[in-house]
């Protein structure tokens, strides 16, 4: 069963690390089997050997790719959250320095998420690391305001039959891999509209007030 839409619809396809790995054909996802998930003090030590942080030009280079798309968005009154921020927050440095207020949320390195509402949340290189996908997304979907705006930020595949030797496929802590199509399915079931992005990297889903 797809751990999104719950589609029955799947096939196994080949991907690299010798995991298996299933097509949801409804919504396109392409997701891990859970055995081979890594354990919990596995994947935190993986992310500690990142070498980001707001002292590193290429990742802040990288992370405002999403800034770019979101800054027509929002504004200075606004409560912003990054969900997912790795062991040295950097989007959150870099929202401050511009005048923003910005929330940390990391299960391993910041796990105290405030039980409060959000005007915008930014899940940049996140998303293809949930275990459950909708268990995060309910949560998400909880704290985000009416018309308030989804930041994601993850690479998404365009051609199955690369999917084998993708390079993205290849880090053993990315377990869901998007689609475009994915991404309109998510938006629909989660009562969200997508907006423009002129990256194809980034993908914004505005929160529709309850009918």
């Amino acid at each position: 069963m797809c751990p999104l839409c719950n589609s029955t619809n799947i096939q196994n396809i080949s991907g690299p690390l010798e995991r298996g790995y299933s097509l949801c054909k409804t919504c396109r996802l392409i997701f891990v089997n859970p055995k081979y998930f890594l354990k919990p003090d596995e994947e935190k030590a993986r992310y500690e050997t990142h070498n980001n942080g707001p002292d590193q030009p290429g990742h802040v280079t990288f992370l405002s790719r999403a800034l770019v798309q979101a800054e027509p968005l929002i504004n200075h009154d606004m409560k912003i959250l990054d969900y997912g921020c790795g062991p040295v927050p950097t989007l959150s440095v870099m929202l401050k320095e511009k005048g923003y207020s910005c929330d940390d949320y990391d299960p391993f390195f910041f796990p105290n998420r405030q039980d409060k509402q959000y005007d915008a949340i930014f899940s940049t290189e996140t998303f293809e690391h949930f275990f459950g996908p909708k268990k995060e997304l309910d949560w998400i979907t909880k704290h985000l305001k009416a018309n308030g705006f989804l930041i994601v930020m993850t690479e998404p595949y365009t051609d199955i039959e690369k999917f084998p030797t993708w390079y993205y496929a290849r880090d053993p802590t990315h377990v869901l891999f998007f689609h475009d199509t994915t991404m309109d399915t998510l938006a629909k079931a989660y009562g969200s509209k997508r907006l423009p992005s002129t990256d194809n990297r980034v993908f914004i889903l505005k929160k529709l007030p309850a009918k």
